[in-house]
């Protein structure tokens, strides 16, 4: 059975807009400079988890340090990470 009269819609653009493209690159600049006042290992952790998709046991693995000791230096480079964020911002 034919539509007639009817044009089939187009779907929706979902690439990002310039804007979107900037601030996102904006936000990374950002992150990278703050992250760069964090202690080796905890930003080890931080780039393990988030930038590179890793599991903690992987991250663990890849750095000879045992389970609690990643988690640990996540949670206190995350903190470290998110105040030297809201710091910038001030």
């Amino acid at each position: 059975m034919e539509d007639e009269g009817h044009t089939p819609l187009e779907p929706a653009d979902t690439r990002p807009s310039a804007w979107e493209l900037v601030a996102q690159r904006q936000q990374t600049e950002r992150i990278s400079a703050a992250l760069v006042g964090v202690p080796a290992e905890y930003r080890e952790a931080i780039v393990l988890r988030f930038q590179d998709g890793l599991a903690l046991e992987e991250i663990a693995a890849v750095t000879g340090a045992p389970l609690g000791t990643v988690k640990s230096r996540l949670y206190r480079g995350m903190n470290m990470l998110m105040s030297r964020l809201k710091g910038a911002q001030a």
